[in-house]
């Protein structure tokens, strides 16, 4: 086939990665399946909580707990607060848990 440039044939070739992509990880166009994730359903709260700390902690935050409820969480820039356990349960279930489908 051929092309008016170059990037006419990257795009077609990039599209068709995409494509294949999709296809392989079961995701379909969020128009017709109403958005929803590839996962089926979601995460546990503990899988969730670790992976999370993971992630902030790779980014400059620290997390120190002073109880078996209570975490102390620094910023980056130095400012500090508490969080309980249970309002990191609130936001798994009202933020994360909201997106699959088999929760609501």
């Amino acid at each position: 086939m051929a092309f008016k440039n170059i990037n006419t044939a990257t795009n077609q070739i990039l599209g068709r990665v995409a494509g294949t992509q999709h296809h392989s990880w079961g995701i379909r166009n969020p128009a017709r399946s109403e958005g929803r994730s590839i996962y089926s359903r979601p995460m546990e709260f503990e899988e969730w909580f670790n992976r999370g700390l993971k992630v902030y902690e790779s980014r400059g935050w620290k997390f120190k707990f002073l109880d078996l409820i209570t975490v102390q969480v620094t910023l980056p820039d130095g400012r500090k607060g508490k969080r309980s356990i249970e309002d990191f349960h609130d936001e798994w279930q009202q933020d994360y848990c909201t997106q699959f489908p088999s929760c609501a």
